[in-house]
């Protein structure tokens, strides 16, 4: 599965218009994010290892996700990051951004939910590595629809964030600001609906003018009621000065209880 990821991350890099992220922005998680929208309304917990590279230097980082449902139709997530970031001989450990996310829904149907979304992003301090940790406090809210329908499940997702708290020493081209998000894509089901593969597109669009667009092939199997195996992979295209990754994959594990 792994080598599939890889062949469809490099199909991704070829549709979009490519030069090396410099990263004045933060690392997206875009993986993770999709999986929320259209995780089952259940508790779970989840592992999951990522590559990234960048001409900013290469990364690995190790997530731990925690999903709780408090009330019917509610659910909120804790996604913690521990980064360990190459660039040229220099090896750095600490954080990324925790990320508390939370979605309830505003209109729910037997195919069908319309959920009112909203994260809460935070810097380590001086534990975080940037540019995989903000250093400030983004504050996201978003609406996003999914549709079940018989041959595959789609979603599409719209919001913005406002970018606080950013500590005053940082350099010029560390600092991000206020930022639009929209996006949407499709599942395909297969083998009884235990395995599913899907494709997405995330555009983030700054305050002043720049933009990033994530591309992004996805890969899960339920192995069982309780288990499920994930893979995924994305490029990044757009300005070159808000980018981090040109290219990442992942893969990991979440298991429901």
């Amino acid at each position: 599965m792994a080598g599939l990821v890889a062949g469809l991350a490099a199909g991704l890099s070829v549709l979009l218009p490519w030069s090396p992220a410099l990263a004045a922005g933060v690392y997206v998680d875009a993986a993770g994010e999709i999986a929320f929208v259209t995780l089952p309304q259940a508790s779970s917990l989840a592992a999951r290892l990522a590559r990234s590279h960048g001409a900013a230097g290469d990364a690995n980082l190790y997530f731990i996700d925690a999903a709780f449902p408090l009330k019917t139709g509610t659910l909120f997530e804790i996604d913690i990051p521990i980064i360990t970031f190459i660039d040229s001989s220099i090896v750095q450990t600490g954080f990324g951004d925790v990320t508390l996310r939370a979605r309830t829904r505003l209109y729910h149907a037997p195919t069908r939910v319309l959920q009112l979304t909203g994260a809460l992003r935070t810097g380590t301090g001086t534990l975080s590595v940037w540019p995989y940790s903000s250093r400030s406090i983004d504050l996201q809210v978003g609406v996003a629809y999914v549709d079940t329908l018989d041959h595959f499940q789609m979603w599409i997702w719209g919001g913005g964030a406002y970018v606080s708290k950013a500590p005053e020493d940082l350099p010029e081209d560390e600092l991000h600001g206020h930022y639009g998000r929209i996006g949407g894509g499709v599942f395909f089901p297969f083998a009884s609906g235990a395995l599913r593969i899907g494709a997405g597109y995330m555009g983030i669009f700054y305050e002043a003018g720049r933009s990033r667009q994530v591309l992004l092939t996805t890969i899960d199997y339920r192995r069982s009621e309780w288990l499920t195996f994930v893979a995924s992979a994305h490029a990044e295209g757009g300005d070159v000065e808000e980018r981090v990754s040109d290219y990442a994959f992942m893969a990991g594990i979440r298991v429901f209880y």
